[in-house]
């Protein structure tokens, strides 16, 4: 007779024995073993799984203990799969009935959970769903309401519910006395279940996320995501941290005033911001904050869509509460001298582990802001705001929070390398804030006008650093570029043009001289969708009109070397020239007339820049302006020497893509017959149609 049928396993009694004592002395991770082991290896685990849930090992309630249990059940799910795959294999092909076995066996399992404490049942019920979802592949994924997955989402669902009606609202303290607690030094009970639920939120199936209650499981989300980041005020010691000692290089650490027992064993070097990145980085918190994050942006469209009103007035929350999280860092940051470095050299090199642990939490920071500012942006781009909530509330004001939001995180931003650089969940926040925001010309010009002065919301610091300066002005720039085309022309020559002027001609800091150059060049484009019609028109000249003839000296004189590339000049002249060509055909004439003249004084790799950016420009041109500049470049490209062949191929290839390919229907026959009129003889490379009918090059013979 098999013994084992009828006998106790030893290891299951010692298991038992320990369930039942407040302070075990087995290791958590030997308990997350024997737990895992014993309940897959019985087929009516409930009496266990009830034991396991109800055992004072896991009160009060602490982090370490609850992972445990988490990991334990969750453990247990994969051993039941791999047990019954290796029956399967040892008789006949059962798999069919493994299906139907672990699934028995899983409704069991949860089962066990009825009756005991609603945290330490939510996480049961968690673990259990993701112990499920591992096996999807294998089990499939059904979570019908008979199925152990459907009774695991309930059970979640249902004990979330229970957790934030027990702690998410304040009693008095008579009422206290009745809540379970936990553990001294841990985090209140209701964050410690949002840490968990935030994990298998998203395999529950929305229908029945919509028992809960949304608006207030998401301001909880958020606080939580606050209290990760200690409500941004982790950098308000950074001041009073830094110290530059005569070597010069920033120090955010100093030795420990007074040798502690353990020193050697511990870091002599220390600071109040050493010890709060610390404390930060190694919280519950933090390490959960990506999986926060994604609960927060999983639950808002959900809002939005199932309770329209709520779900606006939560999304307006909640992009606030991120606004102010960023404003209050960047405010911090901003005051120390971390703001005004030029490279992380600067930095002592007994303090770049703070330096990079600081780092961490401000990237951690905008990862975050940025995962939950996509899903108010992704909730809003199709939908309309309720009309009993007034004009304040709209899609255009939470998608200029959201930019407001980024704006105050622009220092961290540029270490992407600025909006351009970023990660793609950066870049579709940006533009899609910018895209919805459009839609509104009187907040977009608000926001315009406010970026050309002192941020009235801004970090107020008497004399801001001029790097972290740097970063916001790229912020703004990049803004504006975007939002050029709704803009009223007040706003352009007293807001926008003005914010671009003094660092059209700085080529130190790239990343603003080819922003500002960006922001003028859209101006023109604007202008010449506006104002396309008659170039003969005698009206008055308008503000960009009059900018035309300053912008060309300015782009002429950024022809030089390390300036605009030949790539960027040709751009820009031609945008400039085909912008003043819809208006008023002298100013495009003067603008030609400015380059020929240059192109005669200029040295040669400057000259030739300035050749090709004229080329590029006769294709914005009409008829009248075609046929004498088209003549005059001809001239040009004529006029170089025998030992500039090469330029002249490029000048002549170019001329013809120019004129036959990309001019206007208007003007493509003439260009046609220009062009078979005129190319000269001694030309290297003559276009001709290949069978495609696209212009192709003769190579010499």
């Amino acid at each position: 007779m098999n013994m084992a049928g009828i006998l106790p396993d030893r290891g299951y009694t010692i298991l038992l024995s320990h369930l039942h004592k407040p302070n075990s002395s087995l290791p958590l991770e030997t308990l997350q073993s024997l737990i895992a082991h014993f309940l897959s290896i019985h087929e009516s685990p409930a009496p266990l799984a009830a034991t396991v849930v109800s055992s004072p090992i896991f009160r009060p309630f602490a982090h370490t203990t609850l992972s445990t249990l988490h990991t334990a059940l969750r453990g247990a799910v994969h051993l039941k799969w791999k047990a019954l795959q290796d029956e399967s294999n040892s008789l006949l092909s059962l798999g069919p009935s493994k299906r139907v076995r672990i699934d028995a066996w899983a409704r069991a399992v949860v089962g066990g959970f009825a009756g005991a404490q609603s945290v330490v049942r939510l996480v049961g019920a968690g673990a259990v769903l993701l112990g499920l979802e591992d096996l999807k592949k294998d089990i499939g994924s059904g979570s019908g309401r008979r199925s152990a997955r459907g009774k695991a989402e309930d059970e979640v669902v249902i004990s979330l519910a229970e957790v934030m009606e027990l702690y998410g609202r304040k009693g008095d303290g008579w009422e206290s006395e009745f809540k379970p607690q936990v553990e001294a030094g841990e985090v209140d009970a209701l964050s410690l279940c949002l840490v968990f639920a935030s994990q298998f939120l998203k395999h529950i199936d929305s229908q029945r996320l919509l028992a809960l209650p949304l608006p207030e499981l998401t301001s909880h989300l958020t606080s939580t995501l606050e209290s990760a980041f200690n409500k941004g005020t982790f950098l308000s010691t950074l001041t009073a941290s830094t110290s530059i000692p005569s070597h010069n290089s920033i120090s955010l650490v100093s030795p420990r005033p007074d040798k502690s027992e353990d020193y050697p064993y511990s870091d002599p070097l220390t600071s109040p911001l050493s010890s709060t990145l610390h404390t930060l980085i190694s919280s519950t918190f933090f390490a959960h904050v990506a999986s926060l994050s994604r609960a927060t942006a999983l639950l808002l469209p959900l809002l939005v869509e199932s309770r329209p009103r709520e779900g606006w007035t939560t999304l307006d929350d909640v992009t606030r509460r991120m606004r102010a999280l960023a404003y209050t860092v960047e405010r911090d940051w901003s005051l120390s001298p971390l703001a005004n470095i030029e490279s992380e050299e600067a930095i002592a090199p007994e303090s770049r582990e703070t330096a990079t642990q600081l780092w961490t939490v401000l990237k951690t920071q905008l990862f975050a802001s940025v995962m939950v500012l996509q899903a108010v942006l992704g909730a809003i781009v199709y939908s309309q705001g309720p009309e009993d909530l007034g004009s304040e509330l709209s899609a255009a004001s939470l998608a200029l929070v959201a930019l407001e939001t980024l704006r105050h995180l622009a220092f961290v931003i540029s270490k992407f390398g600025g909006v351009e650089g970023g990660f793609g969940e950066l870049k579709s926040a940006f533009y899609t804030s910018l895209d919805i925001l459009s839609v509104d010309a009187r907040l977009s010009s608000d926001l315009v006008r406010g970026m050309s002065v002192a941020d009235s919301e801004g970090p107020s610091t008497g004399s801001r650093s001029r790097v972290s300066d740097r970063a916001v002005l790229a912020f703004r720039l990049s803004c504006v570029e975007q939002l050029v085309p709704v803009l009223d022309a007040q706003t352009i020559e007293t807001h926008v043009v003005p914010m671009c002027l003094p660092h059209l001609n700085d080529p130190t800091h790239r990343e603003t001289y080819e922003l500002a150059h960006s922001v003028v060049l859209g101006v023109f484009a604007s202008h010449a969708r506006k104002h396309s019609g008659d170039p003969t028109s005698d009206t008055e000249p308008t503000f960009v009109e009059k900018l035309t003839p300053y912008y060309t000296r300015c782009l002429l004189e950024n022809s030089a070397d390390e300036r605009l590339s030949t790539a960027q000049l040709r751009l820009a002249f031609s945008a400039l020239v085909s912008s003043a060509a819809t208006s008023s055909r002298a100013l495009a004439h003067h603008a030609l007339s400015a380059l020929l003249a240059l192109i005669q004084t200029s040295p040669p790799a400057q000259k030739q820049r300035l050749r090709l950016a004229l080329v590029s420009s006769l294709s914005g041109l009409d008829l009248p302006l075609l046929s004498i500049f088209a003549d005059r470049a001809r001239e040009t490209i004529m006029a170089m020497g025998e030992d500039e062949r090469e330029e002249k191929d490029e000048l002549w290839e170019d001329l013809f893509n120019e004129l036959v390919v990309n001019s206007g229907d208007r003007e493509k026959e003439w260009a046609m017959r220009w062009w078979a009129d005129h190319i000269p003889p001694s030309a290297s490379t003559i276009p001709l149609q290949d069978e495609k009918g696209k212009g192709r090059a003769q190579p010499d013979l």
